[in-house]
């Protein structure tokens, strides 16, 4: 179910600003087109009834996403309940910076917060490597500490899971935010201070990377509908692949060497040109599957938008070598 209208204006600011965040670091240059295109994926994917602070999270999971699709070609499942499945206590941020050093400090706010790796945060002479292992790990004792009473379960956390909440606490924002006016006054320049979001969002408009603009909300039209074919082919059959995309068009978007997305199909031309491969048996048809499903997204730059792409890949997946459904039966 797409968010609603009230969601997406409520969640605008926040989403903005995360996604142009993840979209620098990953050293996409930055567009109205492509920020626009980016969020709109985020809109797309997020559930309805979210809050704003777990949207904010999965809009940094998302924007990868996205970049990943518009880079890599790569389609795959965000697990987004399993993202924000433990709840984040809005006062943790504040006390963690209160009893950490400086170094445990910087850790906390640039690695965690900020994704950050330690190869950027060393400084010859000052900060070295053990020292920053040493400051991740004071985090995580101060973190599970806090948790004294047991109730988050965080001392049966994997290290990743732990530092996925760490990061998590790491980017509540502080209290009464400014909007996109009041960010570049004295009074919120001061607020951007103590504040993970308005401290990015003051940064990325100061340099150039986002247009203030940009984080006043409008409307996004999250109704468009796409009808996708997967088609799937053995790995055994790798000599054919190229005669395979081929036969499915100029459109088909390679998601894997042997996989293949097509938006809007023309289904009797894809099913006269696999038909005539199969006939030679390049690849024979019990080394191919198609499945077909339509629901929400939109095809991009490229890229297609939405949850729908993984759901597709997730349906032919499952399918049975030679079920190709979608384009009825093909020659032996």
């Amino acid at each position: 179910m797409p968010l609603e209208p009230d969601e997406v204006r409520r969640n605008w600011l926040p989403v903005t600003v995360r996604v142009a965040w993840e979209l620098v670091q990953a050293e996409v240059a930055i567009d109205a087109e492509v920020l626009a295109e980016a969020r709109e994926h985020v809109f797309r994917s997020l559930p309805a009834g979210i809050s704003t602070a777990d949207a904010e999270w999965l809009a940094g999971l998302l924007a990868r996403d996205y970049v990943d699709r518009r880079r890599e070609r790569r389609y795959r499942r965000i697990a987004l309940a399993e993202a924000v499945a433990l709840p984040v206590p809005p006062d943790w941020r504040r006390e963690i910076e209160t009893r950490l050093d400086p170094v445990e400090l910087g850790v906390f706010r640039f690695h965690y917060g900020a994704g950050v790796p330690f190869s950027q945060l060393e400084k010859p002479g000052e900060v070295d490597r053990a020292m920053l292992v040493g400051a991740r790990e004071a985090v995580r004792d101060l973190v599970c500490q806090l948790d004294e009473s047991g109730e988050l379960e965080l001392e049966r956390l994997s290290e990743a899971d732990l530092d996925t909440f760490i990061s998590r606490v790491a980017n509540v924002p502080g209290e009464g935010c400014p909007g996109p006016v009041g960010l570049l006054s004295k009074s919120g320049e001061l607020h951007a201070n103590s504040c993970p979001r308005c401290s990015r969002a003051l940064l990325l408009v100061s340099k150039g990377r986002l247009d203030r603009d940009e984080l006043f909300p409008r409307p996004v039209d999250l109704g468009g509908r796409l009808d996708l074919v997967a088609v799937l082919l053995h790995p055994d059959e790798a000599p054919h692949a190229a005669a395979v995309a081929a036969a499915l068009g100029d459109g088909a978007i390679a998601a894997k060497p042997d996989l293949w997305l097509v938006p809007d199909a023309d289904l009797g031309r894809i099913r006269r040109n696999l038909a005539e491969l199969c006939r030679r048996g390049r690849p024979p048809r019990h080394h191919l599957r198609v499945a077909r499903l339509a629901g929400p997204g939109r095809l991009g730059r490229g890229v297609l938008l939405g949850p729908l792409p993984v759901r597709t890949i997730d349906r032919v997946l499952r399918s049975p070598w030679g079920e190709v459904g979608a384009l009825g039966p093909l020659p032996a």
